[in-house]
């Protein structure tokens, strides 16, 4: 092998090496690789004495008289207060006839029920009665419990 060949491999190696001993010298004087020091003296825990007398305290209550926060069905209930009122239904209001118009082919009204207006003719449905029969004077409406006569308002009213 020639010289010229095995020098810089050489020089290489040399400054590898010195790298290597320059940071194991700066870790080691940065205290990154020493051991970690032991106290000098031991301090006493200055809670020691509390949590003593606290876990004496907890061992010694009955677990019998605390209520298990997860069972939900057993929990003590509150006592109850019942007032009965004696309450009347008020009953719906009733459809109102406000005009009757009667034409060769069939007859029409206008209904007012519940604040809304209703153009009618036999057959058809408003709200939850069904109109039966119209003539000059009535409308028969059903409900399903029974008929309903409604009057044609007379002038005036």
């Amino acid at each position: 092998m020639k010289l010229q060949a095995v020098v810089p491999a050489l020089i290489a190696i040399g400054i590898l090496v010195l790298i290597g001993v320059q940071t194991s010298n700066a870790l080691r004087d940065s205290g990154t690789w020493a051991s970690a020091s032991k106290p000098s003296h031991v301090t006493t825990d200055p809670y020691a004495s509390l949590d003593r007398a606290i876990g004496r305290s907890v061992a010694a209550s009955d677990p019998g008289t605390l209520r298990n926060p997860f069972d939900f069905g057993h929990a003590p209930l509150p006592p109850r207060i019942v007032v009965h009122h004696a309450v009347t239904p008020t009953p719906p209001p009733l459809p109102v006839v406000t005009a009757i118009v009667t034409g060769a082919s069939q007859a029409r009204a206008i209904v007012v029920y519940d604040g809304a207006n209703y153009s009618v003719k036999e057959g058809d449905l408003f709200a939850h009665y069904k109109v039966v029969s119209i003539t000059a004077e009535q409308v028969v409406v059903e409900d399903g419990t029974g008929r309903l006569v409604l009057k044609r308002p007379s002038k005036g009213e």
